[in-house]
């Protein structure tokens, strides 16, 4: 038995299917099924029951889920007490988070962790979806901005400000007002279902965002033209193809592209969360970086309410039960 079979197993569980797991963990279906069959022999019990829809725990399974989170838990905390000096810091720091996020907040952070730290290595892996929480599973990351909120019950996920998506129009001579961003420009949601739309792809988070938002009105969307890379969806609305969806953290970088209209657009939203592991330790350096994190996306994209804070502040315990983090904590 190995830590990883007991992450693979506490997932599969969460999830219902190894389907549904191999996908959040961006992790091979065979080899989830596979640390699983080892987990099973070494315990000499079948965990879970499989069937055409997925699969259920059974009732050894129930029983050896909460154990399985405590084990993973006790490690952790283990590791952490095992610290008990002060470590220099140093190492490799690896962050997994959305192209346009890292253009603005990576070199922030560079520069202040060459101040603080200067020996600390700072590695950005950027992603299009769920891929941050594959990598943070696997121990590929250490953190993670994903482009939409995530939640599980072995990651502490933060919410630490908000921001519009906007519709990305071509300029007309009727509207010489580029950067038009006032609460009187704002696009009702239904308005999207008339226009030629240029979107990310379906696996995309931005895009399952969109998707999401546009199924709570009853009215799937069905775009123009669909292009991961928001440089070219950019230059295709330039060139006058459709209109294109994008965060707002990109709106000061637009200011060379003088012939496009930003307009928001209600109630498209997304949260900027950081997501942590609680499953394992996190090295000094990590640590150290995921407050400077903290405080420049605080900066950048402001700080929710404390109440709509607090409602995101939570994980579920060893147990299984739900809990909230504390204020201090989550700061």
């Amino acid at each position: 038995m190995d830590f990883r079979q007991l992450r693979t197993f506490v997932h599969v569980a969460e999830h219902g299917s190894f389907r549904a797991a191999s996908a959040q963990l961006n992790t091979a279906q065979s080899a989830l099924t596979r640390q699983i069959q080892l987990l099973e022999a070494d315990l000499n019990a079948r965990l879970f029951d499989r069937h055409g829809r997925g699969v259920t725990l059974t009732a050894r399974g129930t029983s050896f889920l909460p154990r399985a989170r405590q084990i993973l838990l006790d490690v952790n905390n283990a590791r952490l007490d095992a610290r008990s000096d002060p470590l220099k810091l140093g190492g490799t720091v690896r962050i997994s988070l959305p192209f346009e996020v890292a253009t603005i907040v990576a070199p922030r952070l560079m520069e202040r962790v060459l101040v603080s730290c200067p020996q600390v290595q700072l590695v950005f892996r950027t992603g299009m979806g769920g891929e941050g929480l594959g990598w943070l599973h696997q121990e590929h990351v250490d953190l993670v901005i994903p482009c939409h909120s995530m939640r599980g019950n072995l990651i502490r996920s933060r919410t630490l400000g908000s921001e519009r998506l906007l519709l990305a129009s071509r300029t007309t001579r009727n509207n010489h007002t580029v950067r038009s961003l006032s609460a009187d420009s704002i696009l009702p949601l239904d308005r999207l279902f008339e226009l030629p739309l240029i979107l990310p792809s379906a696996s995309n988070g931005l895009r399952q965002l969109i998707d999401s938002a546009a199924a709570n009105v009853g009215h799937p969307i069905c775009p123009k033209i669909e292009v991961d890379c928001l440089q070219t969806a950019l230059s295709l609305v330039e060139d006058g193809f459709g209109q294109a969806i994008v965060p707002e953290c990109v709106s000061e970088t637009l200011s060379s592209r003088q012939n496009i209209t930003l307009t928001g657009v209600s109630p498209l939203r997304r949260n900027i969360d950081l997501v942590q592991p609680i499953d394992r330790h996190l090295e000094p350096a990590a640590l150290h970086v995921s407050d400077i994190l903290v405080d420049e996306l605080k900066k950048v994209f402001g700080a929710l309410p404390a109440s709509s804070i607090a409602v995101s502040e939570k994980y579920r315990d060893a147990s299984g039960n739900l809990c909230a983090i504390s204020k201090a904590a989550a700061i």
